[in-house]
């Protein structure tokens, strides 16, 4: 295997970018998407009226523990399994509803927003979401 100086290379474990992307969903600031602000409380919120469970949502959302995998991947797969917004939700809703199935698609989830999976590490994920 080539690396650089430090004995670096530029191969990172997919497991690290769920992680950071994770972290990156939690923080007030968030990411935004299209012009969509997503962060904890909006997470949250599209969470809950999916009907998942407050303590589930709770547990998902924490930010005291970001470099927990299974938490990350279990809040990817709950993104991944949100219903789409219904005609008469508002625009903001359909608009975070895109921005959150793009997160899916981008970091390969398996639902109704994705029909691609793989490792994430081989899309070059996290070029497209600015911070």
């Amino acid at each position: 295997m080539e690396v650089g100086p430090g004995n670096v290379n530029a191969d990172i474990e997919y497991k690290h970018l769920i992680k950071r992307e994770r972290s990156s969903l939690l923080r007030n600031k968030g990411v935004t998407i299209h012009g969509v602000l997503i962060n904890a409380a909006v997470l949250k919120q599209h969470l809950a009226a999916s009907g998942l469970e407050q303590h589930h949502i709770e547990t998902i959302v924490s930010p005291a523990d970001r470099q927990v995998v299974k938490l990350a991947y279990d809040l990817l797969s709950s993104i991944a399994v949100l219903p789409c917004a219904l005609p008469m939700d508002s625009s903001i809703t359909h608009a975070t509803q895109t921005a959150l199935h793009l997160v899916n698609k981008l970091y390969g989830g398996r639902g109704r927003a994705s029909d691609s999976g793989g490792n994430p590490s081989e899309k070059g994920g996290m070029l497209i979401i600015s911070k």
